[in-house]
């Protein structure tokens, strides 16, 4: 399957008609091309050398969890910054606290990347002989 920001915003459930709580989409196309170039990056500069992806031929069980790890970090940082905590009376009231939350979510990408990393290079250098890492 060819990769498309549609099909990855599917895969994330960010459509304006699932987020009630926003305007639109949380992740904009840039930040999606941004997350789709930094995964294959990181993917092409990983040891071993066993293969080398670009745009056209990445898969998308490789790609959609690195980019749903690196978007939900970015938002877990932006969310860290931006937390406001204050008191009115009795109400209390924490403003953008999501940290944990999209950390949490993170965390669970990442480790599902790096364990698609990991075993996509195996094989590859299997396929061209050249044992396990």
């Amino acid at each position: 399957m060819t990769y498309s920001p549609e099909a990855f915003r599917r895969f994330l459930m960010d459509y304006t008609s699932k987020n009630k709580l926003i305007s639109g989409e949380e992740f904009s196309d840039q930040m999606l091309a941004d997350a789709r170039d930094y995964i294959i990056d990181d993917f092409n500069t990983s040891p071993p050398d066993s293969i080398v992806f670009s745009e056209e031929n990445v898969p998308n069980n490789l790609l959609y969890p690195g980019m749903a790890y690196y978007l939900l970090e970015s938002a877990a940082m932006s969310y860290r910054r931006n937390r406001l905590d204050y008191r009115a009376g009795n109400v209390s009231i924490s403003d953008q606290n999501k940290e944990g939350e999209y950390s949490q979510a993170a965390n669970y990408y990442y480790k599902k990347y790096e364990m698609a990393k990991a075993k996509l290079k195996v094989q590859k250098n299997w396929e061209q002989g050249w044992g396990c890492f």
